[in-house]
């Protein structure tokens, strides 16, 4: 039995369009290389997980000569197809049973120039004959896995964005050649804003689709909503079949052959390893060719991630050992922008903790790769994202604080000790010292909700105290427009500002991967705050979420913080009595540590 394991992509309609993370051409446009990122094929991770026992290729193609089948930079086999003028089927097979690593993929040979269109073949520019490719790798195998999936998304009061996401996975599920996949998903949509029944373009989209279920929910935040999703897969596991629910972001783009390759893998798993997570990986939505993270780690109050912002258009970097081996696969975690769990591991007494936001997904990643689940990560399952370093975190500085004491209480208690002794202060004195005084005070605040213990954190009404946090954060911070810029004595940054709105980081500054040595702060800078208590300097300095603070403004005493695509402004001026502010929080926090710490 051949199963499809991964469509053949190009750029057509996807969001994406940047060919080579589909394909590399030759500089006469005669050879294609379809070594992008969307069309290597990963042999160690099939190979170890599933019971695949061979690979071929099917293709349907025109205008092409040859089709050679690669492995890695190596030439397998060549084949002549000439079909110059005939949309033709071609079919062949990798040697599967030769390989345990690395990369298969396929070459064509044309005498015409290529380039990619929407119908996931391509074509030649007007006047010149058709060339197209399309197809599937194809997977042989005795025994299909039955699967069936309830994806899981929670949303907020963004329906225009729920909206267009379901009109992307109807209309693939709608077509004949997905009727399988069609027949195995099913969508739990939990409302936390109780907002998308008015929304009627929606509503209609439902109306024509019963495997689409909204459930209303209070706002319990992304880990109260996706927890409402798991429990209602599990309360009709048996009803529709489910084997796994599939957490994804409702703001998220992605391309839906995700679901077929998604399912390609679960039809396919050994007995053994049933219950492995597939993570996704999170692109940029500001640079689509560039992948944010495929899978990070966390431990000892710090997040890992050694694979950020690569860029996808280089073979290289697809082809990685962190990309295409299982190595990581006990190690690793993934976001809930994407990540899909057995139903034989989720169960009402192994849920999400209800962290509201932030830490969710990796309190739950790390407890089930510690349960002897591992992870894995295939190309081409994944979303692109709104970048997360364009953006301050807000109330999210409470979240992060509280959530990663509660994570480190269950995973690593050694840990909270350290971070006592060792961070707190370099945290705290970090967010006086950048002027980020609402931030400092949420630190305190995160911190002694921790010391109020689990019983005070499991018997909280989630939404109440997101209110609270998110007024606190409302009434001491002043947001202004860039027409206010001149009110406030600002307007030196007017054009640094708007440049940064409309275009955020430059790619040359994301991919930069020299290690720059960290400058030393003179001790007349740490003295005076960077300057500011002895300098009436004019005007303002512009920080962005990348920016280190120590590197601009000397001397100034107004700050405006900007975020890429936000109108609001974060205008903050120095303010030295924090200072005492700070001392009395971090003694209060020492002096409760230290009697938390002794009764442990």
């Amino acid at each position: 039995m051949n199963l499809r394991l991964q469509s053949v992509l190009t750029p057509g309609n996807a969001f994406c369009q940047e060919e080579k993370v589909y394909f590399h051409r030759s500089a006469d446009g005669k050879v294609i290389d379809f070594d992008g990122y969307f069309n290597l094929f990963y042999i160690e991770k099939r190979k170890k997980y599933t019971d695949i026992h061979g690979v071929s290729l099917s293709l349907r193609l025109q205008g092409f000569s040859k089709l050679i089948l690669m492995h890695d930079r190596d030439e397998i086999k060549e084949l002549t197809v000439n079909t110059p003028e005939i949309l033709s089927s071609v079919e062949c097979e990798f040697p599967y049973e030769d390989y345990d690593k690395g990369v298969f993929w396929f070459r064509l040979i044309t005498e015409k120039a290529f380039s990619g269109n929407a119908s996931g073949g391509s074509e030649t520019k007007e006047g010149e004959n058709l060339v197209v490719v399309e197809g599937a790798y194809l997977g042989r195998i005795d025994v299909k896995r039955p699967s069936s999936i309830m994806v899981d998304i929670c949303t907020y009061k963004r329906e225009s964005y729920v909206t267009r996401n379901m009109k992307t996975i109807t209309e693939f599920l709608d077509k004949k050649e997905n009727s399988d996949i069609a027949e195995n998903i099913h969508i739990a949509i939990v409302d936390n804003g109780k907002t998308l029944s008015e929304f009627d373009e929606l509503q209609s989209i439902i109306s024509a689709h019963p495997y689409i279920t909204v459930y209303p929910n209070p706002n319990t935040g992304g880990s109260g909503g996706f927890t409402r999703g798991m429990k209602e897969a599990l309360a009709r596991k048996e009803e529709l079949s489910l084997t796994h629910v599939l957490l994804m972001d409702d703001d998220a783009y992605y391309d839906t052959d995700m679901f077929v390759r998604l399912f390609g893998m679960l039809n396919t798993l050994k007995e053994e390893y049933k219950d492995i997570t597939v993570g996704g990986a999170i692109f940029r939505e500001d640079y689509p060719y560039i992948q944010y993270a495929c899978g990070e780690w966390y431990e000892q109050f710090e997040l890992y991630n050694e694979m950020i912002n690569l860029d996808m258009r280089s073979y290289d970097e697809c082809t990685q050992k962190g990309m295409c081996t299982t190595e990581y696969d006990k190690q690793r975690y993934s976001g809930w922008w994407c990540c899909c769990y057995s139903l034989d591991v989720v169960s009402p007494d192994n849920l999400p903790l209800p962290m509201f936001v932030h830490y969710d997904d990796i309190e739950y990643g790390i407890r089930q790769r510690r349960n002897g689940n591992p992870i894995t990560f295939l190309n081409g399952i994944g979303v692109w994202h709104r970048a997360f370093d364009g953006e301050f975190m807000g109330n999210k500085v409470y979240y992060n604080t509280r959530n990663m004491f509660i994570y480190s209480e269950r995973h690593e208690p050694e840990a909270v000790k350290w971070y006592f002794e060792n961070k707190l202060r370099k945290d705290m004195t970090g967010c006086f010292f950048n002027h980020r005084y609402v931030d400092m005070h949420l630190i305190y605040m995160g911190v002694m909700d921790y010391f109020k213990g689990e019983d005070w954190f499991f018997n909280l009404n989630p939404e109440e105290h997101h209110k609270k946090i998110s007024n606190y954060v409302k009434a001491h911070s002043r947001y202004i427009t860039i027409d206010e810029l001149a009110k406030y004595g600002c307007e030196n940054v007017k054009e640094e500002i708007l440049r940064y709105q409309t275009h955020g980081n430059t790619i040359e500054k994301l991919l930069d991967r020299t290690k720059k040595e960290k400058r030393k702060v003179p001790w007349y800078e740490k003295l005076t705050i960077n300057g500011t208590l002895f300098s009436n300097k004019k005007g303002a300095v512009a920080i962005t979420p990348v920016d280190g603070f120590w590197e601009k403004g000397y001397g100034y005493k107004k700050y405006i913080f900007v975020e890429k695509g936000n109108d609001r402004l974060l205008y903050v001026e120095t303010d030295p009595k924090e200072f005492f502010e700070m001392l009395r929080m971090y003694l209060q926090i020492k002096r409760l540590a230290k009697v938390k710490l002794k009764n442990k």
